[in-house]
């Protein structure tokens, strides 16, 4: 599956120094136990400033990519860059660039809201005693 842009418009410097891509993977893949395969080998590239949304059937791998590229996920191969910064090396980076708004939050339904404000520390890098307390 190929996604290509041919949209030109400027960015942060980081972008600027990808190529001009905000978002960019090449043959990234998630594969889960027992081989089953969510995403396979997806080649991407979002310019900066360019809008952009994944169509398709339940299941196509939607969730699944978008997961990996804001480093919810980790890819089973391949690579993928956001912001002009690696995925997996640079994912606390990445974090602290974006934003995003997923369309199922995909949370046990019986967290309490400091257990909730937790695991957003978390994802920051925000650990231990001072994620409880920022939780507070």
């Amino acid at each position: 599956m190929t996604f290509e842009s041919n949209t030109s418009t400027q960015g942060i410097a980081a972008v600027e120094d990808a190529g001009g891509a905000a978002i960019a993977a090449r043959s990234l893949r998630r594969t889960f136990k027992g081989g089953i395969e969510a995403v396979r080998d997806i080649d991407l590239t979002v310019a900066a400033g360019e809008v952009f949304g994944f169509l398709g059937p339940n299941g196509a791998g939607k969730t699944t990519t978008v997961r990996m590229l804001c480093t919810l996920l980790p890819p089973t191969s391949g690579s993928a860059t956001v912001a002009g910064l690696d995925v997996v090396r640079d994912g606390a980076e990445v974090r602290r660039r974006i934003g995003v708004a997923l369309q199922e939050i995909g949370l046990d339904p019986v967290q309490t809201g400091r257990e909730l404000l937790e695991l957003q520390c978390g994802l920051y890098g925000i650990t231990g005693r001072r994620g409880r307390e920022r939780a507070q």
